[in-house]
């Protein structure tokens, strides 16, 4: 049935003893919906003559997006049955990728996660704010890697890196590369290149500076957060892209405001 944001009120008004509702994912459910993104897949609303059983984010959604939407309904379930609800394993994002066919997954979803955390800080805020307001559902995430054939690439890229140069955190590296990559910038090859290898670098190459940052990092067992190397990477790139020395990469930790991305 379609449900309109009036019949969700009323049946949200059965809504006794449910668990504590997650706004974050009535959020997510809701921006779905006003994309035009949700679709019937076969996930049920379960009601019986008292209460609501199951379904309650998604009518919430429908409520604040003030738009309708089609679903399953299941009338006539037993109050006892509530507690068997919900207990498959819920696929994640990178599952959802694997099925659309994208190589990689679990990479992928990582570095797209990145890449929209990265863009929502530039220039703004410090990157753990920007974390706590970016959700990118698995739609979104399988439409942009549909739409850029960089962020595989991105990805590929960034793992054999990775393979000569362990103590780089993969996420957040990526995250930067997708960005630079979309903006076809012509020194990020050489970056990489130099930053993954280490051969050729001088005292003040930037690349050196994040290199032995790094090794300092993986050295300790109160690791700096993936935050953190996020914003180092980006320093480390906007020196090299300016032509800056460096000879010290030292940022304090949850305190700096990602600056713009040369």
């Amino acid at each position: 049935m379609t449900i309109t944001p009036e019949m969700a009120k009323q049946m949200l008004g059965r809504n006794e003893n449910n668990r504590p509702i997650n706004w974050k994912k009535v959020d997510t459910y809701a921006a779905a919906m006003l994309r035009g993104e949700w679709k019937v897949n076969g996930e049920t609303v379960i009601m019986n003559g008292t209460r609501l059983l199951n379904g309650q984010k998604r009518l919430w959604a429908c409520v604040k997006a003030g738009v309708s939407f089609t679903t399953w309904v299941v009338e006539g379930i037993d109050n006892d049955a509530f507690d068997t609800m919900d207990q498959n394993e819920v696929r994640t994002k990178d599952q959802i990728l694997h099925i659309a066919g994208i190589p990689s997954s679990r990479r992928v979803a990582a570095a797209i996660m990145w890449h929209a955390i990265l863009s929502a800080a530039e220039g703004k805020k410090t990157i753990s704010a920007a974390s706590q307001t970016i959700n990118v559902t698995a739609s979104e995430m399988r439409q942009f890697a549909k739409e850029h054939d960089v962020v595989v690439d991105s990805v590929n890229t960034c793992f054999n890196a990775y393979k000569r140069f362990q103590c780089m955190p993969m996420g957040p590296l990526t995250g930067l590369h997708i960005f630079l990559r979309l903006r076809n910038e012509s020194l990020l090859d050489e970056f990489m290149e130099g930053f993954s290898t280490g051969v050729g670098l001088d005292i003040g190459d930037p690349r050196l500076a994040l290199r032995n940052r790094l090794i300092d990092r993986s050295s300790r067992r109160d690791k700096e957060s993936l935050k953190h190397v996020a914003a180092l990477y980006v320093y480390a790139w906007n020196a090299f892209k300016e032509g800056r020395k460096m000879t010290r990469l030292s940022l304090k930790n949850g305190l700096d405001k990602l600056p713009a991305i040369s």
